[in-house]
């Protein structure tokens, strides 16, 4: 029997069909059409996941800007012990159906949480493309379970920082080698992002053919 961590019952389907994701250490399903579940396959580090996700959870409740990172809803457990959580459904989309203002506008809110969360000693050490979905809601943190935290504020910033230019870097191969753009076109792009970010904040399209 599935409970949270006030004690409610849960209903949650894990059968394959529901299937949305797996990782190494999890499974993600579908369990209607707002809210999904991550089941951890391994006890290996549990404690420490969840102490992750309820830092999580307080820093969302707190009045925090956490609106790039998935809004975790309940931890769950079984017989007391902690298997994994719900979270908030989010629709995948295409990078290139958006504009520049998107990509500019949500890589500085991350970068503002980023600096937040450095100046306590805190990144996200898990953070790739695999664990980045662009929604109508923005650029979304989906995979925040790996925390690391250190004394040298300056190192966790530039760590986060290095992290999340290099997923940012990857969406952008990722998507646009899909849209039919050339690996030339996607690395100017990336380069101007980085270096021209002044120009960057308008509605044009991501790239244009």
């Amino acid at each position: 029997m599935f409970r949270d961590e006030h004690g409610n019952i849960h209903a949650l389907n894990i059968s394959k069909e529901f299937l949305i994701g797996a990782g190494v250490f999890g499974e993600v399903y579908r369990i209607n059409e707002n809210t999904c579940f991550k089941m951890f396959k391994s006890r290996s580090d549990i404690d420490i996941i969840e102490a992750n996700i309820k830092y999580i959870m307080d820093l969302q409740q707190s009045g925090f800007d956490t609106s790039n990172i998935y809004e975790i809803l309940n931890r769950i457990y079984v017989d007391d012990c902690f298997i994994g959580y719900t979270m908030k459904y989010y629709e995948d989309k295409d990078l290139f159906t958006f504009n520049r203002k998107y990509l500019f506008e949500n890589y500085y809110r991350i970068q503002e949480l980023f600096r937040e969360l450095a100046s306590h000693g805190i990144y996200f050490s898990d953070l790739h493309k695999n664990n980045m979905l662009l929604s109508n809601e923005g650029i979304i943190l989906i995979d925040a379970d790996f925390i690391n935290m250190t004394f040298d504020t300056l190192e966790a910033y530039n760590r986060a920082m290095s992290l999340l230019n290099c997923a940012i870097r990857e969406l952008l191969f990722k998507y646009g080698t899909i849209n039919g753009y050339s690996k030339e076109d996607i690395q100017k792009l990336y380069i101007e992002f980085q270096y021209f970010k002044d120009n960057f904040d308008c509605d044009e399209p991501i790239l244009i053919k």
